[in-house]
């Protein structure tokens, strides 16, 4: 992880300044806050460590927390909003020493941390369960680790897995519901669950297949509720045209594919982080996709047929495809990723929902509209569409398109005018009206 990852706004200071490792400034420049003080680390568990400091600033926007394998190299872990003083890490590794340090910022820059505090975390000794489940099972964190070594098939049967259990697959590894099978994982946001890697520090990209279940799978269902789900090759594969899917407030990290549906599958997901996936969520149909996050992915959200609502999306190649439906009130900064989209449209098909109410912004190519054969029958408008690097609305569909009532950043009409590619680039292209266009940027967008 680079020591820019998971920076929040204003913490970028704190990321990317130098620091000795052993001397805690009490003393801030002007306008910035105060250091705190008194880090306490301690491992909750062979995974778990919680770490506790004492806020001494009152202008803070929050706190930044790095770790550190040497003590000397330092990267990004997370980062708090303003008044926090605790931050559990369900990141950590067995029988490893693992040190943290903690420094505020705010809009004026970042504090010198706190002195540093090293843990070593305990040893763990999995425990390899039946490939099969057959009756009704639950996994505690008191049993575990769980160590899956195969294909695990839940058949009519429900496999219950308790908040903060940790289960690990080997390579190829995972679990699958056949008809009746039922996979419940909800954890709480103190104690999440975390499905991983056997060797998630060494572990490639794809390294086991994920949740899915088995043909058809009449009568399954996948619960899963303040889960992290990372390293593996699809974390939760939607396949099985009659089971039933709700993932909410989930994270979905490291993995090939973070969430991919296929066929006229609903999964409504809310409330979740998809993090340095090659894709986010794929293929999507006919889902819900609601107040989600998505950052530093090579796709967010690829060719979804179902509407996005309220996401954020930071610093992806392709932030959203749209497919069938819509995007509203939803956040969108490429973070001049070189290369990027911001979003790909389709230009018609049915049940094609508003582009409405979004902040698309830093991209290469703000919005590229793809072309589908069929009339323009979109309402893309009322959003805010800004400071692209090359384009801000590169049209390639051979269609006419309506893009009037958008804010362009300025309301110069030669400047909006060069930062749209259409027939007036290239004759094979529609021409894009952009015209009323809005003379300041909306408040309601994000």
């Amino acid at each position: 992880m680079s020591s820019s990852q998971n920076v929040a706004p204003g913490a970028r200071a704190f990321a990317e300044s130098a620091y000795s490792g052993t001397t805690t400034v009490t003393t801030p420049a002007a306008g910035l806050p105060s250091a705190p003080s008194t880090l306490s680390v301690t491992a909750v568990s062979g995974w778990v460590v919680t770490l506790t400091w004492t806020d001494n600033s009152s202008n803070e926007d929050g706190f930044q927390i790095e770790r550190s394998a040497d003590g000397a190299a330092f990267v990004a872990l997370d980062s708090t909003g303003p008044n926090v003083t605790t931050y559990s890490d369900f990141n950590a590794e067995a029988a490893t020493t693992l040190h943290y340090r903690v420094a505020a910022f705010g809009a004026t820059g970042a504090s010198a941390p706190a002195a540093p505090k090293s843990v070593t975390t305990p040893a763990l000794t999995p425990v390899q369960p039946a490939l099969g489940v057959a009756t009704d099972t639950t996994w505690r964190p008191d049993d575990g680790p769980y160590l899956v070594t195969g294909p695990l098939v839940v058949n009519s049967a429900t496999l219950t897995i308790a908040p903060g259990t940790q289960v690990r697959f080997a390579n190829g590894a995972g679990i699958s519901l056949a008809s009746g099978g039922h996979l419940v994982a909800i954890g709480t946001r103190e104690h999440p669950i975390r499905l991983t890697s056997a060797h998630p520090l060494d572990a490639a990209r794809a390294s086991w297949s994920g949740l899915s279940p088995t043909g058809v799978a009449s009568g399954a269902s996948v619960a899963l509720r303040h889960a992290v789900v990372e390293h593996a090759w699809v974390g939760v594969a939607g396949n099985g045209a009659e089971t039933v899917y709700k993932i909410q407030d989930c994270l979905f990290r490291n993995n090939a594919g973070g969430l991919s549906s296929y066929g006229y599958i609903k999964i409504p997901v809310v409330r979740s982080r998809f993090i340095n996936n090659d894709s986010g969520v794929a293929y999507y149909q006919y889902g819900v996709v609601g107040y989600s996050s998505f950052v530093r992915n090579t796709s967010g959200i690829d060719n979804s047929s179902g509407p996005i609502y309220g996401c954020s999306f930071l610093g992806n190649v392709t932030a959203a495809g749209l497919a069938e439906d819509g995007a509203r009130y939803s956040y969108v900064d490429c973070e001049s990723v070189a290369g990027s989209v911001g979003m790909a449209v389709s230009s018609g098909g049915l049940g094609q929902q508003a582009v409405t109410g979004n902040t698309i912004r830093r991209c290469d190519r703000n919005i590229v509209l793809g072309n589908s054969g069929s009339a323009w029958e979109r309402t893309l408008s009322g959003n805010n569409i800004e400071d692209s690097a090359l384009w801000a609305f590169d049209s390639i569909a051979g269609v006419n398109v309506s893009a009037v009532g958008n804010w362009w950043g300025t309301t110069d009409a030669g400047t909006i005018a060069s930062k749209i590619r259409d027939f007036y680039d290239d004759n094979s292209r529609g021409i894009v009206n952009y015209t009323p266009f809005a003379t300041a940027p909306f408040a309601t967008a994000p």
